[in-house]
């Protein structure tokens, strides 16, 4: 994977998942907050979807220059913070939002990796 696709391919993944839970926020709940409710079955699912999101980040710990210097639990809160954000939103009734704070989050992911202005730059773009 190369650098210039690596965040592309972030700010893809953000916007489809944003866009999904726009437009089907009762399944972004099943996801989200309906499965920290459900008990252990629930929070595995939760698990499951901060997991994969984490993968999605990885790859950038090997494109940016400080990747070994970045914490070990970075990319799990990166996907959390991602996950909290439209589980509030879909929570609140306000998924349709979602759509609007793509470029936040895609900055918000990308800044530990590629650096404030870079983020920024891909955030905008996408």
């Amino acid at each position: 994977m190369s650098r210039d696709s690596w965040p592309d391919q972030v700010a893809a993944a953000i916007r489809a998942a944003f866009e999904f839970a726009a437009v089907d926020p009762a399944v972004a709940d099943l996801l989200t907050n309906e499965a920290l409710a459900r008990g252990r079955d629930g929070f595995m699912r939760y698990q499951r979807v901060i997991d994969f999101s984490a993968r999605l980040l990885r790859p950038g710990r090997v494109l940016g220059a400080n990747g070994a210097l970045l914490p070990e639990t970075l990319e799990r809160s990166l996907a959390g913070g991602i996950t909290l954000l439209v589980a509030q939103r879909v929570d609140q009734g306000r998924a349709h939002e979602l759509p609007d704070l793509v470029p936040d989050a895609v900055q918000f992911a990308l800044t530990p990796y590629l650096g404030p202005a870079e983020a920024r730059a891909i955030s905008l773009k996408n």
